[in-house]
């Protein structure tokens, strides 16, 4: 066996192990995204009591610290307290609509909360669309007999700009220009390849 095909088989072995990984997450981000929207619309639906539960809970609950022992460690994992979890922020919520603002604001922690699951579920979505287009490409990358095709390329890409989007919404736009950069330097690698592909294979 050649060295070119060995390499192949290496690359095709990796796809394989990338397809197995990414059709978990993708179907991860399906689950993790029917779930937030689910209890965000649940939320919505009952927010007058959810409303009234979440504002009891904050206010009745001075400390929590929750730690784990090991034999004769104890690890506090984290600590939550009126002054590190602040939900007086939840106490407004504003619109341009004065009717839509009261109605609003005579639940506002569940709304808020609500429209924080909302806006994560479709977050979760979009990241689903992006595993489900990278499974794509590991798969016919184990089908083919290069990585460096034009279908590949226009999956990926497809892929890596869903991915900046989720950077921007969630990470800010720093990052997500950063994300940028990193997404415009492996098109333009992987096009190269695609490009030393064809040459190769019109010598042959």
């Amino acid at each position: 066996m050649s060295q070119e095909n060995i390499k192949l088989e290496r690359i095709k072995k990796s796809s394989h192990v990338g397809r197995i990984v990414t059709r978990i997450v993708f179907m991860i981000c399906v689950v993790s995204s029917i779930i937030l929207l689910v209890t965000s619309i649940v939320m919505i639906a009952n927010r007058v009591s959810m409303n009234e539960q979440i504002k009891a809970a904050y206010e009745g609950v001075d400390d929590v610290d929750v730690s784990k022992e090991v034999g004769p460690v104890r690890v506090h994992l984290f600590r939550i307290s009126k002054g590190s979890f602040d939900i007086t922020k939840y106490q407004k919520i504003e619109s341009s609509i004065p009717a839509l603002e009261k109605a609003m604001n005579e639940t506002p922690y569940s709304l808020s909360l609500a429209f924080t699951l909302l806006i994560s579920g479709f977050n979760v979505i979009l990241l689903a669309v992006a595993m489900y287009q990278l499974y794509s490409v590991f798969d016919i990358i184990g089908k083919e007999n290069s990585p460096f095709t034009s279908r590949v390329l226009k999956k990926l890409l497809f892929a890596l700009i869903v991915i900046d989007i989720i950077i921007a919404f969630t990470a800010g736009l720093g990052t997500a220009a950063i994300a940028a950069i990193v997404t415009w330097a492996l098109y333009t690698i992987m096009d190269y390849g695609r490009l030393l592909q064809i040459q190769s294979d019109e010598t042959l």
